[in-house]
C-alpha cells in the first residue's frame, strides 16, 4: 500500500470513528451513572448479605453438630436408665416370687402345727407322751488330767 492510499483509508474510518463517539445528553449520562452507582451499592449489599449468612450458616452447622453429640449422649444415657429400670423391675419381679413361696412354706407349716385343741395335756410345764417325753439323763464331766475345766 501507498502513503496515499493509506491517509485515504484513514480518512474513511474517521467518520466511523466519530459515529461511535456521539453526543450523549447530559441528563441521560447522570441517569446512567446513578443507576451504576445504586448497582454497586445493592451488589455490595448483597456481598455483605452473602458473607453475613455463610457466617450463620457455618454457626448453625457448628450447632447442629454439637447438638446431635449431645443427643446422642443423651440417647446413650436414656438406654443405660432403661437398661437399669429394667433390671430393678427383674429384681423386684424376682424377690416378689421369693418372698410369696416364703409366705407359702410359712402358710404350709402353719397347717402342720397341731392346733392346742389337738396337743396331749401337760404335766409340769412340760409335754409328756410316754417314754420318748422323758428327759435324758445326763452323766456329769470328769474334770481334765491338766486340771482344765473341760474336755
Amino acid at each position: 500500500m501507498s502513503p496515499a492510499s493509506r491517509w485515504l483509508a484513514w480518512l474513511a474510518t474517521l467518520p466511523l470513528l466519530a459515529a461511535g463517539c456521539a453526543v450523549v445528553p447530559r441528563g441521560r449520562l447522570d441517569d446512567a451513572r446513578s443507576r451504576i452507582q445504586s448497582l454497586q451499592a445493592e451488589n455490595q449489599e448483597l456481598r455483605n448479605a452473602t458473607v453475613r449468612l455463610g457466617h450463620e450458616n457455618q454457626d448453625m452447622a457448628l450447632r447442629a453438630v454439637e447438638d446431635s453429640r449431645r443427643l446422642g449422649e443423651q440417647d446413650k444415657a436414656i438406654r443405660g436408665l432403661e437398661r437399669s429400670l429394667a433390671d430393678y423391675q427383674d429384681e423386684r419381679e424376682q424377690m416378689a416370687a421369693r418372698l410369696d413361696a416364703i409366705q407359702n412354706q410359712i402358710r404350709e407349716a402353719a397347717r402342720e402345727i397341731p392346733t392346742r385343741a389337738a396337743l396331749p395335756p401337760r404335766e409340769g410345764g412340760l409335754i409328756r407322751t410316754g417314754a420318748a417325753a422323758s428327759p435324758p439323763e445326763v452323766e456329769p464331766v470328769a474334770p481334765a488330767p491338766d486340771g482344765g475345766s473341760g474336755p
